[in-house]
Order: C-alpha cells, then structure tokens, then sequence
C-alpha cells in the first residue's frame, strides 16, 4: 500500500510538471503566431506529422487555403510553415500525452484496487476535464479559422482558465498524498483564510485578463510605462459601444487594465507578505513569503521588460510560467489552511 501511495505521489506530480510545460508550450504557440497553422484536427491520426516532401506540401496546401495565408501570410516560405506547423504540432502532442499520462495510471491503480471512491471520482474528473480541455483547444482553433484570422480571445481566456483549474486540481490532488503535515502547533491565523482567497481571486483575475492580452495581441499596443501614449490615462478606452465592451475587445482597455490589475496584484501581495514576516510566527509561511516575495518581483520586472521591449517571445513566454508558479504558490497555501494547519 506504501509503494502505491508513493505512485500516486509520482504521477500527481508529474502530471503537474507537465501541465506546466503544456502551458509554457501554448503560450509559444500564441506568441508565435502557430496555432492556426494545422487546420484539422484527427484524435489518431493526427498524431503522425508530414513525413516527406509530398506530405508537407499537402499540409502547406491545406494552409494556403485559410484565410491566415491568404491575408497575413501570403509571402510565407514551407520553411517558414514548418516552424510554425511543428510549434502547433508539438503543442498538440503534449496535450495527448498529458492524456495519456493522467488515464493510464488512473486505470492502473483502478485494476489494482488502490484508490477509494473518492478518490476514482476526482481522478477520473481529471480525465475529463483533459478531454474537454483538448475540445476547447480546437474550438478556439476553429475561431480563427474564418474570414478574420484571428482566435476568439474568450475562447483562448477560457482554453487558460480551464488549464489553470487543472493545474491546481493536480497540485492540490498532490498535496493530499504528502504524508507529513506541517503541525506547527502554534495560534492559528484565523484571517488568513479571508487574505488568500483574496489574493487568489486577484491573481486569477490578472492571469485570465492576460488571456484576453494574448487573445487580442494587446501586449504590442504600447512600449512605455509607467505612462501609455504619453498619458496616465490612455485615449480611446471607450470609443465601442455599448462601453462595456472595451473591457473585452479594447486592445488598448484591456492592456492597460491589465497594468492596474498587476499594479494591484504587486500592492496587496506586498500588504500580505509585510504581514506575515511581521506579525505571525509560522516558519512554512514566512519561508513562502520569502519565495513568494522573489516570484512576484521577477514577474513585475518581466512584465515590465515585455512590455518595453515589444513583447519579445522568450520575455513573454517566461512571464507566463512565473504567473503559473506564483499561482501554484497561492493554491500551496490555500490547502494548507483548508486543513487547518495555518
């Protein structure tokens, strides 16, 4: 029983790496321009890329004929589709081996009788929020494969929330196979539930407006800071109508909300890490205010660099993956208070 809770322990884990890497992994397809390039999607056969000359040129063919080449594409080289079909190509490899890797040892433990009920209801809920996932991925695709090739970016915030739930689902799943609780036997926090859920409910908004960022390509609209256009307040926030729109299709709205958003972010965790170093004597949450702390300001500083430096990918790439990871921090310590041990 020892050796099977040490598998569990293995595969949450793994599972978890992946889905980091599956995240990273979609923020190049976006970035780079990748994710309309491969125009079908084939569950099985799908999985066998252009293997020659012929098989690239039909895959470059069936391009050609979606309105990405056609208007923005035009002059592209089978060269340059490579790049572009291979980023895309690898994005959807990970995907199914992420499937792969979250059914084949549910079903393993399955056979060998080693999860309780619960424990089949949530990891097969796994399962299936991977399918649906794959689902929206293409959905999006779709999106942008009509007259304006462009994805939805509701589409591409949802295809990001979803993979942020999975991520904390698999975190969390983890957690609960650790064997050792942090019993530090001291006055619990009885506010620090109130203070997390705030912090994740404003870094999960800023995660998912940075969806909408990538979805309308917003990153690029302004190089300055702290000022945009040379204003406090940028023009044209609200020339569409009906006005609340613009918070959603407003390149200009949505990028510089998502400046006040970060700005608000940074404020709060920095109140909340003041907090904890000064006025509590817990030594798992003063080490992860310290980690905490070293996170957020490399976000703020590669949020800053990205948008003066006109969205470089490997910037914004890595900008992503510090958001997953501050984003994992907070899910790491609203467990622990769940259970009562902060």
């Amino acid at each position: 029983m020892k050796s099977k809770k040490s598998f569990k322990k293995i595969w949450l884990f793994s599972t978890y790496c992946l889905t980091l890497m599956m995240i990273v992994i979609g923020g190049l397809t976006r970035l780079t321009d990748s994710g309309l390039s491969m125009v079908e999607w084939k569950i099985l056969l799908g999985i066998i890329p252009p293997l020659n000359k012929v098989d690239w040129q039909q895959a470059f063919g069936l391009y050609q004929a979606f309105p990405e080449f056609k208007q923005i594409n035009i002059d592209m080289t089978l060269a340059e589709f490579k790049f572009i079909y291979l980023m895309e190509y690898s994005h959807r490899m990970m995907g199914r081996l992420l499937g792969l890797l979250v059914l084949l040892p549910f079903i393993y433990l399955w056979i060998k009788k080693a999860l309780s009920r619960l424990e089949l209801k949530k990891y097969f809920f796994l399962f299936v929020l991977i399918c649906l996932q794959g689902f929206v991925g293409w959905f999006m695709v779709k999106s942008g494969l009509v007259d304006i090739p462009q994805v939805s970016q509701y589409r591409l915030t949802l295809h990001l929330f979803l993979a942020l739930f999975f991520i904390s689902l698999v975190l969390w799943f983890w957690l609960e196979q650790l064997s050792f609780p942090l019993k530090q036997n001291l006055e619990k926090d009885i506010y620090l539930g109130r203070w997390i859920n705030t912090l994740a409910i404003l870094l999960a908004g800023q995660i998912l407006l940075g969806g909408l960022v990538a979805g309308l390509d917003a990153g690029h609209v302004s190089h300055t800071f702290p000022k945009m256009f040379g204003r406090w307040i940028p023009p044209n926030m609200f020339y569409q109508t009906p006005w609340v729109i613009n918070f959603f299709e407003n390149q200009i709205t949505v990028h510089f909300f998502h400046r006040i958003m970060g700005l608000v972010v940074a404020l709060y965790g920095a109140i909340f890490v003041f907090r904890i170093i000064f006025y509590c004597e817990n030594n798992f949450l003063k080490k992860w205010a310290f980690y905490f702390t070293l996170l957020m300001g490399t976000q703020i500083t590669l949020g800053l660099l990205t948008v003066m430096l006109n969205v470089p990918v490997s910037l914004a790439s890595f900008h992503q993956l510090v958001a997953t990871l501050l984003w994992s921090m907070v899910v790491m310590v609203m467990f622990y208070q769940r259970r009562g041990e902060l």
